[in-house]
């Protein structure tokens, strides 16, 4: 049984993703009180939210994903792109360390801690 696509739920799980990102970006200090009043605000009221976010997007991700059959395929496909983006952040860190301290030991170093 196919089931339609419901907007409103979609349009939800968008919002969840805005307030995700918000909650990361005052996680990250830019609501921080030496922002202006509105900005610190605003980020602070918006990024309290976060963690509603992150339940709305689990609960409504679940929803879909509940009439689907399982695949090893698919899991395997999904192991291999976490892997592929975790060794490319980590060559990123590499390339980066490696420019700002211009030593490979050091580089080394940096990665490793």
């Amino acid at each position: 049984m196919k089931r339609e696509r419901n907007s409103n739920i979609e349009v939800l799980r968008i919002i969840s993703m805005l307030l995700i990102i918000a909650f990361h970006s005052m996680r990250m200090g830019y609501a921080n009180p030496s922002q202006p009043t509105c900005v610190y605000l605003t980020g602070v009221v918006f990024g309290s939210w976060g963690i509603l976010g992150v339940d709305l997007f689990f609960i409504i991700s679940a929803w879909f994903l509940v009439d689907q059959q399982f695949k090893t395929r698919r899991l395997i496909s999904f192991c291999l792109q976490i892997a592929m983006y975790m060794f490319a952040f980590f060559i990123a860190r590499v390339v980066i360390v490696l420019s700002r301290e211009g030593s490979f030991a050091l580089t080394v170093k940096y990665v490793i801690l």
